[in-house]
């Protein structure tokens, strides 16, 4: 049985409920087991054994449910650690960007990474020009790539771009 299908995730209160009657219930079969087996009723050890069968229904749902949760952080930690080598890399390419282009303006621009597919970015500009002649659209793509997808105004765009490129005359 899928969590995500049959019941909500588990809350720390669902867990604690969950803990609660499972020891209702124990206690139930235990105080029944105290007695002489022959005064325990038929019904009330059906009904206790099916309490206990869906408790441990729910507690096997809820393991399942925190495997799931588990393994999306580790994902993420994942994702998160390339972004991290993506922006580190991106920071390198900048200030050679930077240095070669105060040096030699002409000189062609280094291709940044992107965060997203954490490979070059295909038709980065290769120069200033190129930036300003690049539409709104490919700067969106552009913008998106190297994590900044909410840059509104088109001249912003731009200078968000040269910036990342490591292009301090942004005039």
């Amino acid at each position: 049985m899928s969590p995500n299908k049959q019941s909500p995730p588990p809350t720390a209160s669902s867990v604690s409920e969950l803990s609660r009657q499972l020891a209702s219930a124990a206690n139930s079969l235990a105080s029944a087991l105290d007695h002489s087996p022959e005064a325990i009723s038929h019904d009330a050890a059906i009904k206790t054994s099916k309490q206990i069968n869906n408790i441990l229904s729910r507690v096997g749902e809820i393991k399942e449910t925190c495997d799931i949760i588990l393994q999306r952080q580790e994902e993420f930690d994942e994702d998160a650690e390339k972004r991290n080598a993506v922006r580190e890399m991106n920071s390198i390419i900048r200030k050679r960007n930077y240095h070669a282009t105060s040096t030699q303006p002409h000189r062609p621009l280094e291709r940044l990474y992107s965060v997203v597919t954490g490979r070059p970015i295909e038709h980065f500009p290769k120069s200033t020009s190129e930036i300003d002649a690049t539409n709104s659209n490919q700067l969106n793509r552009l913008l998106a790539d190297l994590g900044y997808p909410n840059v509104k105004h088109e001249e912003q765009k731009k200078i968000t771009l040269k910036l990342l490129a490591g292009i301090c005359d942004v005039e």
